[in-house]
């Protein structure tokens, strides 16, 4: 995601990003398993040749502090958290 999710995505690799942007690379191009292509902490350029074989199909966004439909959301499949880590509180 770091390599790949920017461009016509939006997201600026190690400078940070979008969850729903990176959802909507994954939806269209698909993405490899940490085996296939490892995380290394750093921006790089995108490896394109690497088999990508895991894909999703849709993203829903729980609103905040709705405590219900973060419960649906957990019976359907994993969730993900944004931290605003530019805040100065961070």
């Amino acid at each position: 995601m770091v390599d790949c999710a920017g461009g016509d995505y939006g997201n600026e690799g190690c400078n940070g990003g979008l969850m729903d942007d990176a959802f909507k690379y994954i939806i269209d191009k698909g993405i490899s398993t940490e085996d296939d292509y490892s995380y290394k902490g750093s921006t790089g350029k995108c490896n394109t040749s690497v088999k990508k074989s895991l894909k999703i199909t849709s993203f829903v966004d729980v609103p905040q502090n709705s405590t219900s439909q973060m419960v649906s959301a957990l019976n359907v499949g994993p969730v993900s958290v944004a931290i605003d880590a530019g805040s100065l509180f961070f």
